[in-house]
C-alpha cells in the first residue's frame, strides 16, 4: 500500500470472521463522513490458489474515490494451497454473515 491516497479516501484494516476464525481485511470508503448506500465484498482474484490483499489494493483505491457513497470491503480468504476447495468458498459465506451482523460498525445503510 504505498500509492498516493487522495485526502478524503479512507482505508482501514479490519479482522472479519472466517470459517475458521479471524480474517484480515480492508475497508476503503471515500468522500464525507456518514452512511454509505452501498457495500461491495471484493475478493481478490487469483482462482483460489494465489493473491492477496495487496494485488487489488490500487483498483480498489480508484473504485472507492470514483463511488464515494460506496463502502468496498475486500477480505483475505483461505487459498486452496492452505486448505482445500471448498474452504475459500465457506470462508465467503462467514464474511458475508459479518457484513449483515456489522454493517452499523461498517457504516453501511445496508
Amino acid at each position: 500500500m504505498n500509492q498516493a491516497t487522495p485526502a478524503l479516501l479512507k482505508i482501514r484494516e479490519l479482522e472479519v470472521d472466517g470459517a475458521e476464525g479471524p480474517l484480515a481485511a480492508r475497508l476503503y470508503s471515500g468522500g464525507a463522513a456518514g452512511k454509505r448506500d452501498s457495500l461491495v465484498i471484493f475478493f481478490h482474484a487469483g482462482g483460489f490458489v494465489g493473491g492477496d490483499l495487496d494485488e487489488a489494493d490500487e483498483f480498489l483505491r480508484r473504485l472507492v474515490s470514483c463511488a464515494v457513497r460506496q463502502l468496498v470491503l475486500a477480505p483475505r480468504y483461505t487459498l486452496a494451497t492452505e486448505k482445500p476447495f471448498p474452504a475459500a468458498v465457506e470462508d465467503a459465506h462467514a464474511v458475508l454473515k459479518w457484513v449483515k451482523k456489522n454493517k452499523a460498525k461498517l457504516g453501511w445503510s445496508g
